[in-house]
């Protein structure tokens, strides 16, 4: 009997968790599935521990490219899907064992939708509970999905947490862009839910989502090195603001507040760091962007007091941030 959905899992120098990772996959209570690994030139070995999963299951494929960062990894296993379905899972994170059950059912549930979202645990690397999402089981428009994801970030911008469909993909021509290192997959989930009817959202938090230090999810961290492919969470926002129709008002406002959030976060970093490249021109750039969309962000509820005061003091006075933060840190 034919498979109905497909799991990529991009990888690279993942020989630490995708144990934890692929394991939680061959524990689903659902078993129509096909698990695509694919390697994004690990050094490591990677794999190799991917190989022995292949060796011993017949569900778990592994395809081995050239470096070229997670949105090209997740392209490259979309072209090899042949099942109607098709879902990612980060290869750092892991799911519970009804995590595919829950999110296949809705389609059954309900056939007037198009993708299917869970919930989720946000951990570090040490197993602590750092946060986790507070959803509504609900039918959204694809619209709604939309301010969802911007507004109240109640669905989240993350591909992950979603099940999509794969004719709507390959007819639309919907892919990650590969020259966007941070945020990449809220460009795709995004440019989906433009091209899809209704969106089921359930409350079932069964995805794992583990932050480590040193991933390229974490190059604007406040704490760790400063990775020039952070300045690429810009470029999009920039995407997103280009294919959102114009009558879209809350969704483009709330994608302009988060511009503005991410320029200042850029600049906390740059003046926390020492930074010589570029410093003063990346700087002003940051600068213009915040304070070209400031006022969007104060009128934002996206946005907790306590943030836009950071916002308003960072924009305002960096080196006084700049001193208060590292007071704070002693």
């Amino acid at each position: 009997m034919s498979k109905k959905l497909t799991v990529i899992v991009p990888s690279y120098n993942s020989e630490d968790t995708i144990k934890k990772c692929l394991d939680s996959l061959l524990n689903q209570s659902y078993t129509s599935f096909d698990v695509y690994v694919v390697d994004d030139g690990s050094t490591d070995g990677t794999k190799e521990m991917v190989q022995k999963y292949v060796v011993n299951n017949d569900s778990i494929y592994l395809f081995c490219k050239e470096n070229g960062g997670p949105g090209s990894a997740r392209n490259y296993g979309l072209k090899f899907v042949k099942t109607p379905y098709v879902t990612f899972v980060d290869s750092d994170d892991f799911v519970s064992s009804v995590h595919l059950e829950k999110m296949m059912d809705q389609f059954v549930k309900y056939p007037q939708i198009d993708m299917s979202v869970c919930g989720y645990y946000i951990m570090n690397e040490k197993g602590n509970i750092k946060s986790k999402t507070k959803l509504k089981s609900k039918i959204l428009s694809s619209e709604n999905a939309i301010n969802k994801v911007f507004v109240d970030n109640s669905i989240a911008c993350y591909s992950y947490n979603k099940i999509y469909k794969m004719n709507i993909i390959r007819e639309k021509n919907i892919h990650f862009p590969e020259d966007i290192y941070v945020a990449e997959d809220t460009v795709f989930v995004i440019t989906y839910l433009l091209n899809c009817r209704n969106v089921m959202v359930n409350n079932n938090r069964t995805y794992y989502y583990v932050r480590y230090k040193g991933t390229i999810s974490e190059v604007l961290s406040i704490d760790s090195e400063f990775d020039i492919r952070g300045l690429t969470v810009l470029s999009s926002y920039d995407e997103i603001l280009r294919i959102l129709p114009s009558n879209y008002i809350k969704a483009i406002n709330s994608v302009c507040a988060y511009k503005a959030w991410e320029a200042t976060h850029i600049i906390r970093h740059l003046y926390y760091l020492k930074v010589s490249n570029d410093k003063q021109t990346i700087l002003d750039q940051m600068f213009n962007i915040a304070n070209k969309n400031k006022y969007k962000f104060y009128k934002s509820d996206s946005f907790s007091l306590k943030r836009k005061i950071m916002f308003f003091l960072v924009l305002n006075s960096p080196r006084l941030f700049n001193n208060i933060f590292l007071l704070l840190k002693r």
